[in-house]
């Protein structure tokens, strides 16, 4: 799955899409619900994310245990 197709899936299903950013050379974009807004790497995060696989929340999750400077990938 392609970033266009997981995020056109991400909209379909109610999620607001931001815009992409840099944190320390790791591309990633706001997605938001109701509820959570997380930068969401692209690739294969995002396309977990758009195929139901993780939730918005797990990857906020996520992101508060990477700490600063972290270079996970998921």
């Amino acid at each position: 799955m392609t970033n266009d197709e997981a995020l056109k899936m991400l909209k379909a299903r109610g999620f607001k899409v931001g815009q992409r950013e840099n944190f320390g050379g790791i591309m990633r974009i706001w997605i938001s619900d109701a509820d959570t807004k997380v930068p969401v790497t692209v690739g294969r995060e995002l396309s977990d994310l758009a195929e139901g696989k993780i939730s918005l929340r797990d990857i906020g999750l996520r992101r508060v245990t990477e700490g600063p400077g972290s270079s996970s990938q998921s």
